[in-house]
């Protein structure tokens, strides 16, 4: 496929549902950054995917709100300030740039100049090249990687031990998955040390605790004029 057909076919459009609280249009990452064209020059031209932050809170604020659509753009409590675009454009382009661009189409198709809000930024742009790792990440991966050798190697000495019926030493047990999951989703009511009761009572709390957050959504509702959908801010 050209790659002069992939950039604008890879950009979000308008989504359906705008008025109901949809306010993001991700596009096709996987296609913008797949872009891939090398020019006679030497220049490697790579898709570079942004997603693009538009003002809209102007917008929201003058639509008059039905009852239903103010269910839906409210459940936040407040309305939306951004429509979350996906954008692709030529890995050369700065953030910067790619930002007054936008903000030269937004000004010259709508009359609307947006001059205080940033809409795109460079942390939130991608492109297809190798990842750096950070200190950090390289600890967090052994860790993990460590904690799973040490579950790995846990479980298959307290299956071996239970298969043959021999002595378990406690501290070859302590990651050991086969016997620690009974521990942890026994609900049995037992005198046994190798019961763990506080967390029945955690379950209840986290079951409590999402029926609230269902229960509690606040819907209301005012009544706005109507405008146009081009004041951005």
């Amino acid at each position: 496929m050209s790659y002069s057909f992939s950039v604008p076919d890879s950009w979000g459009r308008l989504p359906f549902g705008l008025m109901w609280g949809h306010t993001i249009s991700m596009g096709q990452f996987e296609e913008c950054i797949a872009i891939s064209r090398a020019f006679d020059n030497g220049y490697m031209l790579k898709g570079k995917y942004c997603l693009a932050k538009i003002p809209i809170k102007g917008f929201i604020e003058k639509i008059k709100k039905t009852s239903d659509l103010s269910r839906a753009i409210s459940y936040q409590k407040k309305d939306p300030e951004y429509f979350e675009l996906g954008i692709c454009v030529p890995s050369s382009c700065s953030a910067n740039k790619v930002d007054e661009v936008l903000k030269n189409v937004i000004r010259t198709m709508f009359n609307q100049d947006i001059k205080d809000n940033r809409m795109v930024d460079e942390q939130y742009c991608k492109i297809d090249e190798p990842i750096d790792l950070r200190p950090i990440d390289i600890f967090a991966i052994t860790f993990i990687s460590f904690i799973v050798f040490c579950m790995l190697g846990s479980s298959i000495y307290d299956y071996i031990k239970t298969k043959n019926g021999s002595r378990k030493h406690p501290l070859f047990l302590a990651f050991s998955v086969l016997t620690n999951a009974k521990k942890v989703f026994s609900v049995k009511k037992v005198d046994s040390p190798d019961v763990i009761y506080c967390l029945n009572g955690i379950r209840c709390f986290s079951i409590i605790w999402n029926g609230f957050n269902f229960i509690c959504f606040d819907f209301h509702s005012d009544g706005n004029k109507i405008t146009s959908p081009h004041d951005f801010h």
